[in-house]
């Protein structure tokens, strides 16, 4: 729960800093701003998350929170723990749990998580989807857990909202849901 807290205050002060900035930078002064009807306000809280997913896709700098684990042919998992996916400059950083099967034999008390500490992505692609009106990263990276090669898929919705879908030859897929955070 501390968690949603804190995402909670940091919603708050990036839509107190963003909405009155957005606002002046459309020629509405904050007086006028409390004038604005419920629907325009959404509007404008609209087009600030949407020029904050549009600056991260360009600058290339990722940063999600995962909340949800979807194993594959499994039923989805919200997760408490603070799992993150960071990818900045074609640099990755991750820490994800792993659910699913595997073609080759695990035995005992192996490690089957999926991390990156800094590691070169492999042939990123960075593409926009108007049909879909959404981001689409594509790259590979080396877990470097048990040293195999995955396949990812990244979908970055205006609304904040990101899908990972990892894949890999040795492995059932997984995807993970969350949410763009600010990098600091």
């Amino acid at each position: 729960t501390m968690k949603y807290v804190l995402s909670f205050i940091a919603l708050i002060l990036c839509l107190s800093v963003s909405l009155p900035t957005l606002c002046i930078s459309q020629n509405i002064n904050v007086k006028q701003e409390k004038k604005l009807s419920k629907k325009e306000r959404k509007a404008l809280r609209a087009a600030a998350m949407e020029a904050e997913v549009a600056s991260a896709f360009e600058k290339k700098r990722i940063l999600v929170e995962i909340n949800r684990i979807y194993p594959s042919g499994r039923e989805s998992k919200v997760t408490n723990n603070s799992y993150a996916f960071r990818l900045v400059n074609d640099s990755l950083t991750c820490h994800l749990p792993y659910i699913g099967d595997m073609t080759t034999s695990a035995y005992g008390g192996i490690d089957l998580s999926i991390n990156a500490s800094g590691t070169k992505v492999i042939n990123p692609q960075y593409l926009y989807d108007q049909e879909q009106n959404c981001y689409f990263i594509l790259f590979k990276f080396i877990n470097e857990t048990r040293n195999e090669r995955w396949d990812c898929k990244i979908q970055l919705f205006k609304d904040k909202i990101v899908y990972i879908g990892l894949s890999c030859l040795n492995r059932s897929s997984i995807s993970y849901e969350g949410e763009l955070a600010a990098i600091k």
